[in-house]
């Protein structure tokens, strides 16, 4: 892997761990830092963007980080942007099931079964 894998690597690690042990607030700003730098190194190009294991991984875990500090509109917002960027995948799956809790923790029964 090329230096700035590692580090985008070793950045969403980072940010993993601190939503492992539940610090939330921590987890959201390490997402969001790591987010941002490799929305800048694509030049915010939604196609590289959504191409980019890293990126769609550290925004499907920032939605459960969401899901968690009850931010519910964030939540549903990155996990249906990730669940469109793996579809096809073998992660699609992953994604799904995310945006399922989501929308069952919003009530949304019906359409997080669908």
């Amino acid at each position: 892997p090329t230096d700035l894998a590692r580090r985008r690597h070793a950045e969403i690690t980072q940010a993993t761990d601190l939503w492992s042990r539940c610090d939330y607030k921590g987890a959201k700003k390490a997402f969001e830092a790591a987010l941002d730098e490799i929305r800048r190194s694509h030049g915010g190009d939604d196609a590289k963007l959504r191409g980019d294991i890293y990126y769609v991984t550290a925004t499907l875990n920032l939605a459960l980080v969401e899901l968690a500090m009850g931010h519910l509109d964030a939540a549903e917002r990155g996990a249906r942007w990730a669940q469109e960027a793996l579809s096809g995948s073998d992660q699609e799956l992953r994604a799904t099931h995310n945006l399922a809790l989501i929308l069952d923790e919003r009530g949304l029964v019906a359409e997080a079964a669908a």
